[in-house]
């Protein structure tokens, strides 16, 4: 029985261990993640701020919506590719800052969502831990409690034998005295 329990508070250990291995490297992917994605945010607002810069400098207006292309014959025909202005490109300026700005928006939410997916992983630790932490606590006072009664066991069983040499030496004694009444005795 004894032997069972050391057996189970083994495989509690284990268990526990793995579930204190799985987590440290579930934080630290998830630190590791979050340092990414704080990274990527300043990144993406050194850009934006590098671009609108550069666009004020150029006098490039920085409308946040693209205009649709404008047809100027027919509206089924699609709009000559010259580009006789030379300014093709400025009516996207705003939209690849909006486009950063999306992008810092999306990063900062996830970067939200993993710091509450990661509270509650916490969490879900903290009890499962509990649970096991109180399965081997009571594992370990049931093998206490039996090492115990084994004990006691033993000493009663010594106690027994012990008792039972007593009772064996009296027997032999008087079995001896029996016998050296009947051999002192035949004189009479």
């Amino acid at each position: 029985e004894i032997s069972a329990l050391e057996t189970d508070i083994k495989a509690t250990q284990k268990d526990m261990a793995e579930l204190l291995k799985f987590r440290n490297k579930e934080e630290g992917e998830f630190r590791q993640a979050t340092k990414d994605d704080t990274d990527a945010v300043g990144l993406l607002k050194q850009a934006i701020v590098a671009l609108s810069k550069y666009y004020q400098k150029n006098k490039i207006p920085l409308g946040l919506v693209q205009k649709a292309p404008e047809y100027e014959q027919d509206p089924d025909k699609a709009p000559d590719a010259t580009f006789a202005s030379g300014d093709s490109r400025k009516s996207e300026a705003g939209g690849i800052v909006a486009i950063l700005e999306m992008l810092v928006e999306d990063t900062e939410k996830e970067l939200k969502e993993g710091r509450a997916d990661n509270a509650d992983a916490q969490e879900k630790y903290l009890k499962q831990n509990g649970a096991l932490q109180a399965t081997l606590d009571g594992q370990e006072e049931t093998k206490t409690n039996t090492e115990t009664e084994k004990a006691d066991l033993e000493e009663k069983m010594a106690q027994y034998d012990k008792h039972k040499d007593e009772l064996g030496d009296d027997k032999d004694a008087e079995d001896d005295t029996a016998k050296s009444i009947g051999t002192d005795c035949q004189w009479v």
